[in-house]
């Protein structure tokens, strides 16, 4: 095994347990975990050594422990001014020095600059600042002063420049409310289907052009939000990676959603226009429409096309200015445009790249121009048509329940230009659970939590103001990566792994402010193991949880279904979970039988504790022992809730067995590429859908229709 410095990691003989868990606990490390089966891990020297490596703690074997606790302690010592602090609401912000103790006296002077108003100067003696904590560090004491700012401020992005001496600080004070933004009293719902799954009859693929149409119609429902997988930009070429949660970047769109039809150079454009009328466009298209799974390769070549005329008819005759503003706005899209440009003259992910290309300096030569532009183009059309998209529906008091997810892929760009931010050598998973009891390794790194601060959280920030602009409310997936994320350290099993922390306070400021500005209200995906901190914490800053209903259902209370708590977002399912029908009828226990992850003897069990729990729910709830007639009992249940947010899957309503993914697996289930099996236009005849939710709505509204 090899530490991300180069040295190898070298057997050795056991350090001090107690020297090891201190330095663990300098870089935030849990040393012991329990997982949802019960057991009490406690992480080894095997897997404690190369985690803090990883973490850039400098050693290669537990005898380096003490030197790596010396320079740590020196390290945060040694720096003067922290380089983010929090202040809630009205509160007085305050800053915390830190200073040897010989140093402590002389002046300072605190330039303090709000994010929209003047500077204004804070002046002072260290001497006279009151002392809240110290240390020895290489035999000198340290101090650690408190500079208490002489006023509150507005909600914001505040800058902090101190200086001592010739010694000069920076840090952002992040003003945020305590409470993420919500529109209290509301009791609204909506429906939830991928867009890839997404059946409109009229184009190779689901676009935004049909998204617009889910959303009328939804809307003219009285739904008041659509809930989709990420929408984010993804390789279905070479490389190849169409799982929405392995995105190329959480930082731009995939342009396989763009509908050309609708675009300004369509008129302008007569190849693309001829492409389209022709016969063998319109073959491939009437076969990739019925298919029940989704080339994507296919897909997007054929659309790619279409595409690649519009970008050549706008570069050729368009005006450069109206792509500049844009660029203007969000200049790092040339930067991403030569990276994907880059990654398609290669054939190949980033990690395969000349030293030069993938240190991260690419020239003109490095790519072939035409797929530079064309990038440029397709962020810049899919970000205009998902900007109106938006508009339309807020004018309609509706909107988009977009998802952040966890991960981004490791060969994509924000792995390749953001590398301070994630943590190398090692990867994010789950612990054992009732699922997987070998736990879980998810293939990418993880966000490293002093990479992320030591950029003020730019990156973070980017991320979620990306989302937050077209959602109206956004679901962060696996919430608890806020406050902690397990971790895999490689070559160890996923069962052995452990926790590292965040810092909690900083990065639930950055969701509350942001949620606030873009009006967007937050879930967190706080399914699986949990701790009660992190729940806690949500009901804290408002953050709506999730109530899913398989999860809150016991067969021997009296209520069947547990309340549903008003700050939780309710669903019956999640595309993690099966589809109700596929939960009534077991499909899911058999899926995990085939796949080998369960055997006969414990999915005969489960079959009879789920036939009972079906015959109980159907019995609590007053219905015959009818998947659809109980489906729309539940529903009602959970609408007639104090839930803020009822969410229905569209598939549900038709009773679709098949899940759209099936975690744990890969290429051995069609995650992620099943279409739904009712097309739209069918969807908006079905009585069965209309007469459902046209039930949670008049639950949902108070009678109204």
């Amino acid at each position: 095994m090899t530490a991300p410095n180069g040295r190898a990691l070298l057997p050795a003989p056991m350090a001090d347990r107690a020297r090891l868990e201190e330095l663990a606990g300098l870089y935030g490390v849990q040393t012991s975990h329990w997982d949802a089966l019960g057991n009490h891990h406690v992480a080894s020297e095997d897997v404690l050594v190369p985690m803090l490596a990883s973490l850039g703690a400098p050693l290669a074997t537990a005898d380096d422990v003490e030197g790596a606790i010396a320079l740590a302690h020196r390290t945060r010592w040694a720096r003067f001014l922290d380089p983010v602090a929090v202040v809630w609401d009205s509160e007085h912000p305050h800053f915390d020095l830190r200073v040897p103790e010989q140093s402590r006296a002389g002046p300072f002077r605190a330039e303090v600059t709000p994010e929209d108003g003047e500077s204004f100067v804070v002046e002072g003696r260290l001497e006279e600042l009151e002392i809240v904590d110290g240390t020895w560090v290489d035999g000198r004491e340290h101090r650690m002063v408190r500079l208490w700012l002489p006023r509150s401020f507005p909600h914001g992005y505040h800058t902090l420049t101190l200086h001592r001496g010739s010694q000069t600080d920076g840090a952002m004070l992040i003003a945020a409310p305590r409470r993420a933004f919500a529109e209290e009293g509301r009791r609204d719902w909506g429906i939830f289907l991928p867009l890839y799954a997404l059946r409109a009859g009229r184009s190779t693929g689901s676009d935004l052009t049909d998204l617009r149409a889910l959303v009328d119609w939804s809307a003219d429902l009285g739904a008041s939000v659509v809930g989709t997988l990420p929408l984010l930009s993804a390789y279905l070429d070479d490389p190849f990676e169409p799982s929405p949660y392995a995105p190329v970047s959480r930082l731009f769109w995939n342009e396989l959603f763009l509908a050309p039809e609708v675009l300004p150079e369509m008129a302008k454009s007569p190849q693309a226009r001829a492409r389209l009328a022709s016969s063998e466009y319109q073959r491939q298209a009437s076969e990739l429409r019925g298919l029940p799974l989704i080339d994507y390769r296919r897909q997007m070549a054929l659309r790619r096309g279409v595409l690649e005329d519009l970008a050549r008819s706008y570069f050729e005759r368009g005006d450069p200015a109206e792509l500049a503003r844009f660029l203007g706005e969000r200049p790092r899209t040339t930067d991403y445009a030569r990276f994907r440009a880059t990654a398609e003259a290669r054939r190949c992910d980033w990690t395969q790249w000349p030293e030069r290309l993938a240190a991260g300096t690419l020239e003109e030569g490095d790519y072939e121009q035409a797929a530079f532009g064309y990038h440029l183009y397709v962020q810049w059309r899919m970000a205009e048509q998902l900007d109106s998209l938006c508009e339309s529906a807020r004018a309609r008091q509706a909107g988009l329940y977009l998802d952040l997810p966890l991960g981004v892929h490791p060969g994509g760009y924000d792995a390749w230009r953001e590398r301070e931010c994630f943590v190398g050598g090692c990867s994010a998973g789950a612990p054992p659970d009732m699922l997987f009891t070998e736990g879980q390794n998810w293939g990418f790194a993880p966000l490293s939590p002093e990479g992320i601060r030591r950029q003020r959280y730019r990156y973070v920030l980017e991320c979620l103001r990306h989302q937050m602009r077209c959602a109206k409310v956004l679901r962060i997936d696996h919430v608890m990566w806020l406050y902690r994320i397990y971790c895999v350290p490689a070559g160890v099993n996923a069962r052995q792994g452990l926790y590292v922390r965040y810092r909690q306070e900083e990065l639930l400021a950055l969701v509350s402010l942001e949620s606030h500005r873009q009006r967007t209200m937050i879930v967190g995906e706080d399914l699986g193991t949990v701790p009660d901190e992190v729940r806690a914490a949500m009901r804290e800053h408002r953050l709506r949880r999730m109530y899913v209903m398989p999860f809150e259902l016991a067969h021997h209370h009296e209520r069947m279904i547990a309340p549903v708590q008003p700050n939780a977002v309710a669903a019956i399912n999640t595309h993690d979970l099966p589809t109700f029908e596929g939960f009534w009828s077991a499909r899911d226990i058999q899926v995990r039988v085939d796949l080998g992850l369960l055997d006969a003897e414990r999915a005969e069990e489960e079959r009879r504790v789920r036939t009972e729990t079906c015959r109980v729910l159907a019995e609590r709830l007053g219905c015959e022992h009818d998947p659809a007639q109980v489906l729309r009992a539940a529903l009602a249940v959970l609408a007639a809730g104090p839930t803020p947010l009822l969410l229905v899957n569209l598939e549900d309503l038709w009773l679709e067995q098949e899940p759209q993914n099936v975690p744990g697996t890969g290429w051995e289930r069609p995650n992620w590429r099943r279409r739904a099996r009712l097309e739209l236009a069918d969807v908006r005849e079905l009585p069965a859908a209309l007469d459902v939710l046209g039930e949670v709505n008049r639950q949902r509204r108070g009678g109204a229709t």
